[in-house]
């Protein structure tokens, strides 16, 4: 498959996903973004999405152990990192902190550090 048409396949996949989570089939949403994880284990969307899919589930472990794959594996990784900081603070899990420092030091080299500031104005207010 090229790059072009895994890209494509993707993009459908993640489309099909969402619609599948608008529809609360989470499971079968599920499904979609494991799928596209197969086509494409680098790119980060398919990481959240399960992890999302997960949370929804009252599955948060498993969440948490997406979203730091995802982490190590995205091409682009901050969003990875803000999800499992805010997943910990949900859990009141003392990381939270922690991962929040590791967005915003890999948001620095990435050039998304507005992302980062808003996801510490959330936490502020």
């Amino acid at each position: 498959m090229s790059s072009l048409d895994r890209h494509a396949a993707c993009n459908a996949l993640y489309a099909a996903g969402h619609h599948m989570l608008e529809r609360e089939r989470v499971e079968d949403a599920a499904v979609l973004f494991r799928t596209m994880l197969l086509a494409d284990a680098e790119d980060e969307r398919g990481w959240l999405a399960l992890g999302a899919c997960h949370e929804r589930l009252e599955q948060d472990e498993m969440a948490e152990e997406l979203y730091s794959a995802g982490a190590q594996m995205a091409r682009t990784r901050v969003r990875c990192l803000l999800a499992v900081s805010r997943l910990f603070r949900k859990l009141e899990d003392e990381r939270a902190d922690e991962a929040l420092d590791a967005a915003t030091d890999l948001a620095a080299t990435a050039d998304e550090e507005e992302l980062v500031e808003l996801e510490r104005m959330r936490h502020a207010s």
